[in-house]
């Protein structure tokens, strides 16, 4: 099997088509989105994460390592097809720190046995568009054209937006959960000194702790050990710890309530902007 993920550039809620001129000047809120492509069932689940949703207070810490890794755990569990051996694509962001965790826990998972061999590749700066750019394009296509003003006004958007696109919802019952991957991984696994010089890494049952590296397709491989001598092995299959979402703060929801509130359709009010809680 075949993954490529990546996030998507924010939606914001209310959007309409025929935007009027007021929320160029106002912080409407915003919608994160975050791709995961299974390219074996030519299909591509997108994790919708609100402001209230993320680990931070208003929709921060989106993109950090706890977030994207929680995510692809889920995609992982609950997509897969429970492959043995698999491979992913991501794009190789320097500003993100995220690839140092997402190694750690692509070694966990050879380590556990809930893979024998993964191949983890991450793509020339600069040429950064992969397949789920191409299910994104689908989704801001018929979103321009849409008017938006709820969560489930996009979920609709990324359902008819193409046959291989769905949407997947926080608040569902089988929606995935956050836990503390950055911590519970910086005890097991040490960083990888020069990540940014890599573009190939494998994990294999074989070699388990180590971490194959190239710098490129062609280049000769080296193994490199990113377990920690005194990790404590015996608790590997334990779960992180439960991490609860930081919702919205009052401050935000005032400012919700106050400028964007008006821009929303009547129907539409109290579930995107509601009043403060008192």
């Amino acid at each position: 099997m075949h993954y490529t993920f990546d996030f998507a550039q924010s939606l914001i809620l209310p959007h309409h088509a025929r935007q009027i001129g007021q929320i160029y000047f106002t912080t409407p809120r915003k919608m994160h989105l975050f791709g995961v492509r299974l390219d074996g069932l030519s299909m591509q689940m997108n994790y919708m994460i609100d402001e209230d949703e993320t680990i931070g207070p208003d929709g921060s810490l989106a993109h950090g390592p706890n977030s994207v890794i929680s995510m692809i755990h889920h995609a992982f569990q609950t997509y897969g097809l429970g492959e043995l051996d698999c491979s992913l694509h991501a794009d190789n962001c320097g500003g993100q720190n995220k690839n140092r965790y997402v190694l750690g826990y692509l070694c966990w998972r050879v380590l556990v046995g809930l893979h024998r061999n993964i191949n983890f590749m991450l793509q020339i700066p600069g040429h950064t568009r992969c397949l789920v750019d191409a299910g994104f394009g689908q989704i801001k296509k018929l979103y321009r054209r849409s008017d938006c003003d709820t969560r489930d006004d996009i979920a609709r958007i990324i359902e008819q937006s193409s046959k291989s696109n769905k949407a997947v919802k926080f608040s569902e019952e089988e929606a995935w959960i956050w836990r503390d991957w950055k911590g519970y991984l910086s005890l097991r696994f040490k960083a990888l000194k020069g990540i940014q010089q890599y573009q190939h890494f494998r994990f294999s049952s074989d070699a388990p702790g180590y971490v194959f590296v190239k710098r490129r397709a062609d280049s000769e491989e080296s193994r490199i050990l990113l377990l920690l001598r005194d990790a404590p092995t015996s608790s590997l299959g334990d779960a992180p710890t439960h991490l609860v979402p930081g919702g919205l703060t009052e401050e935000r929801q005032r400012y919700l309530y106050r400028f964007v509130r008006h821009l929303v359709r009547p129907c539409a009010q109290d579930q995107t902007c509601p009043a403060p809680e008192e």
